[in-house]
Order: C-alpha cells, then sequence, then structure tokens
C-alpha cells in the first residue's frame, strides 16, 4: 500500500513563506540544542567571510543544479555576496564547473545541472529574502539559510514515479496533435510507441553505469525501428508526410529547446564558453538523435522506399524527413485555433509536471506558458498566407511575448522568469527542425537530400538567435525594473558595482 501510495504521491506545496520557513528552522534549531544559538559567542554574532563565501557558493551551486540560466546565476550570486559585505567577488560559470574568487579564496566547484522549477522558485526566494536582508545577518541567519537549502535539496520530487511516466506518455502522446499537429491516428502509434520507450528507459535506469550514456541514442533507435514498423504494417495509414510527426513526438523531451536560447543569451551577455559549448551540444544531441532513428529504420525498414522511388538497397533505406504542413492534410486536427487554445490546455498539464511544478504554483505559470502559446499561433497561423511572417521574425516576436509575460510574473511574484520560459519552448520543440536537417545531411551523401553540413549549423545558430533576440529585447527594460524591486535601497549601488565588474551596463 506505502508503494502504491508513493507512486500516486502529489506534493502540493507549502503556502509558507521563505521568512516562515527560516524563523521555523531557527526556532527548531534552538529547541534542539542546550545552548541556546542566541549567546554573543555563538549565533548572535556576525558571520566571518569564511561563512558568508561558503553560503553564496551554496546559493550559486543550488540555481544551477535546478536550471537557473547562468547569466542570471551569476548575477544573483554575486547580488546576494556584494550585500553580505563580501569585497570584489568573482564568479565565472562554466560548461562543467564554477570558478569563483571571493577576496582570493579561490575554488573551482563542480555540481549536477537540471531542471526543478519548485526546487528553482524555492531557491530564488531565498535569494531574494538574502539580498533583501543580507546586511544584517547574523551567523545564525546564515546558518540557517543554509540548512533550508539542504532541505530544499533534499526534498522528494513533487509527483510520485507512476505519474512521472504517465507525464512522459501524456506529453508524446498528446504533443502528436498541440506540438507538431498531426491526427489522432498518428496519436495512436505514439501512445504505443512511448510505452515502449518508456519501458527502454526502465532498463536503462536499473543499469545507469553502462546504459544512461546511451539514453537518447537507444530511445531514438527504438523509435526508429517502432516508426517503420507501425508505417509498414498498417493499411489504414500510410502518409509519409506524418512518419516525421510520429518519430519527432516520441523524443520531444530530448530535442533541445532551452539549450538553444539560454546558448545564444550566453553569447550575448559575452558567456562565450558557456554559451557556444550549448550551442555545440544542441547540434550534437540532434546528431545523436539523427543516428538513432537511422540505425532503427534500417533494421526495420531497408529498403522500405524502393517503391515510392528510385532508390534501391541502402539508398532506399532512409528516415522519410517530408513533414505534413500544418492543417493541410483532412485526417490532421486543425484549425489552427483548435489545437493552440484547445489541445495545449492539456499538454502543457505534463509538460508541466515533468518539469517538476508543484500543484499549488501551476495557475500562473500554465497561464503565462497559455497565453504565450496562443501569440505564437496567432503569429504562425493567423496571418493570411499573402502577409505571412518568416519563420524566424514569429520566433522573435513570439518570444518577446512571452518573455515580457513570465518577466510580468517575476516582478509580481518573484519566480524567476527565464526558467518560465522552458515549458514553451518544450512544446514549440524548436530542435526538430534541427534534427530533420540533421537527418538530410545523412541522406545528402545517396543523393536524397541537397542539405549540406554548413545548412544544419547556420539554421541552428539562426534558430537560437532569433528566439533570444525577442527574449534580450523584453529582458533589457525588464532586468533593471525586477532587480530594483528586488533590491530596492541596494539597487543602485549593487547595478554599478555589478557592471564594473562584468562590464555591463544595467541601465541600459
Amino acid at each position: 500500500m506505502d508503494m502504491f501510495a508513493d507512486a500516486i504521491r502529489i506534493d502540493f506545496g507549502s503556502s509558507a513563506s521563505v521568512e516562515e520557513r527560516l524563523r521555523n528552522l531557527r526556532e527548531e534549531g534552538l529547541a534542539e540544542r542546550q545552548q541556546p544559538l542566541l549567546e554573543e559567542d555563538s549565533g548572535n554574532r556576525s558571520p566571518t567571510d569564511k561563512e558568508k563565501i561558503a553560503y553564496v557558493k551554496k546559493l550559486c551551486l543550488a540555481q544551477l543544479a535546478y536550471g537557473q540560466c547562468t547569466v542570471d546565476a551569476e548575477e544573483s550570486s554575486i547580488d546576494a555576496a556584494l550585500v553580505l559585505g563580501i569585497d570584489h567577488p568573482l564568479i565565472d560559470i562554466g560548461p562543467k564547473s564554477t570558478f569563483v574568487n571571493f577576496n582570493g579564496d579561490m575554488d573551482h566547484l563542480e555540481s549536477a545541472r537540471d531542471i526543478m522549477l519548485s526546487k528553482l522558485k524555492d531557491v530564488a526566494y531565498l535569494i531574494e529574502h538574502t539580498v533583501k536582508h543580507g546586511g544584517d545577518f547574523t551567523k545564525l541567519d546564515i546558518d540557517t539559510a543554509c540548512t533550508l537549502l539542504d532541505e530544499i535539496e533534499k526534498e522528494p520530487l513533487p509527483y510520485g514515479w507512476l505519474l512521472q511516466d504517465l507525464f512522459y506518455i501524456g506529453l508524446s502522446t498528446f504533443g502528436a496533435i498541440a506540438a507538431f499537429f498531426g491526427s489522432y491516428a498518428d496519436m495512436l502509434i505514439v501512445f504505443v510507441i512511448s510505452l515502449f520507450n518508456l519501458c527502454l528507459k526502465r532498463v536503462v535506469k536499473r543499469y545507469p553505469t553502462v546504459l544512461l550514456p546511451l539514453d537518447s541514442f537507444l530511445v531514438s533507435l527504438l523509435t526508429g525501428m517502432l516508426t517503420c514498423g507501425a508505417f509498414k504494417i498498417s493499411s489504414w495509414h500510410d502518409d509519409l508526410c506524418s512518419i516525421p510527426i510520429v518519430f519527432l513526438s516520441p523524443l520531444i523531451v530530448y530535442l533541445p529547446g532551452s539549450d538553444l536560447v539560454y546558448g545564444s543569451y550566453e553569447i550575448f551577455h559575452n558567456n562565450i564558453i558557456v554559451g557556444a559549448s550549448r550551442m555545440t551540444s544542441s547540434l550534437v544531441k540532434c546528431m545523436i538523435l539523427a543516428m538513432g532513428l537511422t540505425c532503427g529504420w534500417y533494421i526495420v525498414g531497408y529498403g522500405f522506399m524502393e517503391d515510392k522511388g528510385d532508390y534501391e538497397g541502402a539508398n532506399a533505406s532512409f528516415v522519410p524527413t517530408g513533414k505534413c504542413a500544418p492543417f493541410t492534410k483532412p485526417m490532421n486536427v486543425g484549425p489552427w485555433w483548435v489545437v493552440f487554445s484547445g489541445w495545449n490546455l492539456v499538454l502543457l498539464f505534463p509538460a508541466l509536471g515533468g518539469l517538476q511544478v508543484k500543484a499549488r504554483d501551476f495557475f500562473w505559470i500554465y497561464a503565462t506558458a497559455y497565453a504565450s502559446l496562443l501569440a505564437f499561433g496567432a503569429l504562425n497561423f493567423a496571418i493570411p498566407s499573402d502577409n505571412a511572417l518568416s519563420e524566424f521574425i514569429v520566433n522573435l516576436l513570439g518570444m518577446f511575448v512571452a518573455t515580457n509575460l513570465v518577466c510580468l510574473r517575476e516582478y509580481i511574484q518573484g519566480d524567476p522568469a527565464l526558467p518560465g520560459l522552458i515549458p514553451i519552448l518544450l512544446i514549440l520543440a524548436p530542435g526538430s527542425s534541427v534534427l530533420i536537417d540533421a537527418l538530410k545531411v545523412m541522406q545528402s551523401s545517396a543523393g536524397v537530400s541537397r542539405n549540406s553540413s554548413a545548412d544544419v549549423v547556420t539554421y541552428l545558430f539562426l534558430l537560437g538567435v532569433s528566439y533570444c533576440l525577442g527574449m534580450h529585447i523584453a529582458l533589457s527594460y525588464w532586468r533593471p525594473i525586477i532587480r530594483s524591486g528586488r533590491l530596492g535601497t541596494n539597487f543602485k549601488d549593487l547595478a554599478l558595482t555589478l557592471s564594473m565588474l562584468k562590464g555591463d551596463n544595467y541601465f541600459m
């Protein structure tokens, strides 16, 4: 019974504020000690530089562990360090490690990096509390804040393992219509493939040392095999342009989205190494997925295209990449407003659940993501074809609207803005186009496609920059507003100090 309860567990989240949680921890700590910490020689004294530095390091690593962009993680960590009275703090976040230098105390920090929006929200509130009140922190305050960070780290995920599995299946299945504009038949095939992929992911989790590094390749291999098998045996669904919809949907969680935008954003802010690493990582991830799909297709569908073109043997075994134009096939669900206003309502639930958003926090994140997706849909499909906008202009305008919405939420509630874009990018799946182009490059040697590797790289960077530019324009006026609200009277002094440390102008 306990096992079943754990499988379907839902953590709605606590209504207690950071201040209340810190106060409760402080009282618990005092009650458990024989000697109260408020004595002059213990908790009530001013913290040493070493204690402050240790706290700032924990704040920085916690943000990276739960999905914060490196630019914002550096900025907020330096804000906290300056408020705490640490002179000339230097934090330089790299692709794998973080270099810090506080008053000559240099260190390289390693941390796991994942996306857990519920934990990132708690850390963001703690940072806001620190930059507002850190100048008056005692040793007890520092110790209590460190304890709260440890508690956040040890908290279980907000949903049980069975719900996590259902989120993956739901995201893949509903994504066939809501993200890739397919049909009910496509959705059924994707549902079956997702079940097999889920079993494979369980095996990978059982043997992580050997199989975890191959996770994306194995899932794409199995997806390629099952997609080809489904279209070979189905007499009722043989439209080749539906094939990309079917193999992209189960891979939606593996497609690079936030990495493309974060990478461009970091390069914009002169974090060249980590930004370029993200962009390169996105390209390599797409190539690994393309290799897996091609290998799976060769295993099951060797010669699949022999009766559909002038190819034979290996040259007739390529993965079809011609995707149906949205809302043009009678079988596909449409029109566009039905998908963007109706199906996205459904798809956002597994998307937010998979990103570990607690049920209590669903509403505002859900509302901003839904409104942003509606804006993208209108820009793409509501404008008559004679006046249609370029894909990259749509990306820029859509991300501009989305960033304004998430920044408004941060200003009102304090939730970090940029991670709020991740659910939107997950559903828009910008990496799907890069994966299709990578498949075409692999097929160019057989004369099936004329794409070159330069086309893929250029498209990847243009895609990232088009999204990033819309985000960057909105942030250019929102960042000073949000920082002034967060820092209060400290804003001007800290902004000038941070400008000198990083060479940025926070008043622009």
